[in-house]
């Protein structure tokens, strides 16, 4: 299948975290830090609830031919700690300008608030900056649930400015949600 990009070697990382692509083997670990975080995966459009081995592994299945997903691993023990994500704009229906790639990341609760999520997140950047020129990418887009705050701050660390707000029909998450969308200029 056409995923609109080329699979380019990732050989980014830092002295921290590394990313990986994401395979069918990772689900165990998603589901791992996922099954007590009802709040982590009621802030993502479509994680299951409840987050079992088995649904986390349908998820990823129904995801790897459309989405480019990575692993994020601490570097010092190949620990699990979440994953980061991006797909084509124009394939899920998000306008913009150019060609923009929509971005998406997660870290379980034992790896919060110790800059790992803005290191992947920075290296998954690095990633569509560097496939750019053989896609067109022209800008990243981020969409986040409006109450999550530290999100939003993150993306902000990241430079990205806010773009506007939305409202979507989410039954999986209770209904109408509304979020931001944020852009980040790639050329």
């Amino acid at each position: 299948m056409d995923r609109g990009y080329r699979m380019l070697p990732l050989t980014e990382h830092t002295p921290r975290i590394r990313l990986d692509p994401l395979t069918l083997d990772d689900a165990a670990a998603m589901a791992a830090l996922l099954a007590d975080d009802r709040a982590a995966v009621m802030n993502t459009a479509s994680f299951p609830w409840p987050c079992t081995a088995e649904s986390m592994r349908d998820w990823v299945a129904a995801r790897l031919e459309i989405v480019r997903m990575f692993a994020a691993r601490r570097v010092a023990d190949g620990a699990f700690v979440g994953s980061v994500s991006f797909r084509d704009a124009a394939a899920i229906g998000v306008p913009t300008d150019g060609k923009g790639a929509v971005i998406g990341y997660w870290t379980g609760m034992p790896f919060r608030r110790q800059g790992l999520t803005e290191e992947a997140t920075r290296l998954l950047l690095a990633t569509i900056r560097a496939e750019g020129p053989a896609v067109g990418w022209t800008e990243a887009i981020a969409d986040i649930f409006i109450e999550n705050a530290a999100s939003r701050r993150l993306v902000e660390r990241l430079g990205f400015g806010f773009n506007t707000e939305f409202t979507s029909d989410l039954p999986q998450r209770g209904g109408l949600r509304t979020s931001v969308r944020y852009r980040l200029p790639l050329v």
